[in-house]
């Protein structure tokens, strides 16, 4: 008998395609700075953090972004790069979702933030007619929302804790290792997604593989 009753799905990389390149070629045109040093300071100094935790507004993003590249972009200029990482949701992934929803319960965990999330909320809707990603999982969590991160335990804690989820019934399915570590780390069952995530479950919806 098949133990695993929950899913977790991550969003980027999983369910939609990610374009790492373009956004920095796109700031190219416009810093004044070595685009590639300056990304890797973004990082140390953990701005992209502070923005996915919801501990930065978006305002203060965009003014980091326009300091630190050495820039003077309006706010449409800066979520254009920034949005330019989101490529699409493929039609596979939301037929796959329709039909492994038939067979267990599913969420959605992501690191995100609030200019990506508007994004992608339009894409969906455009192109697919979902008002939110509430209308295909039981709940979507997005970290700026929550204001933790993975792979911090806290909020792995949290969705298991809002849905009386039993950690060794769920499997949690991310394309970042030390994310599925984290969640390891409560018990729950991961997939450390290097492929397709078509490729775990059969045509019904089910997974192909026992956790």
């Amino acid at each position: 008998m098949e133990k695993i009753k929950n899913i977790i799905f991550d969003f980027g990389g999983v369910l939609i395609n990610l374009d790492y390149e373009t956004p920095l070629k796109m700031l190219k045109s416009h810093a004044q700075t070595d685009v590639e040093v300056i990304w890797k300071l973004l990082e140390e100094k953990k701005v992209f953090e502070l923005y996915e935790g919801g501990l930065i507004s978006d305002n203060e993003f965009r003014a980091s972004l326009n300091n630190f590249f050495v820039m003077d972009l309006p706010n449409e200029s800066i979520d254009e790069i920034w949005n330019a990482i989101l490529v699409d949701i493929p039609q596979h992934r939301i037929d796959l979702l329709e039909k492994v929803k038939t067979n267990y319960r599913i969420f959605l965990l992501s690191n995100s933030n609030q200019i990506h999330y508007v994004n992608y909320v339009q894409q969906l809707k455009d192109k697919y007619g979902y008002n939110n990603f509430d209308e295909i999982f039981e709940k979507a969590y997005f970290s700026h929302n929550l204001k933790m991160l993975k792979p911090n335990k806290e909020i792995f804690q949290y969705v298991l804790n809002a849905h009386n989820l039993q950690a060794e019934e769920t499997l949690f399915i991310d394309d970042t290792l030390k994310h599925t570590q984290g969640a390891n780390k409560l018990g729950i069952h991961t997939h450390w997604l290097r492929d397709d995530v078509g490729e775990l479950f059969d045509d019904k919806g089910r997974l192909r593989y026992k956790y």
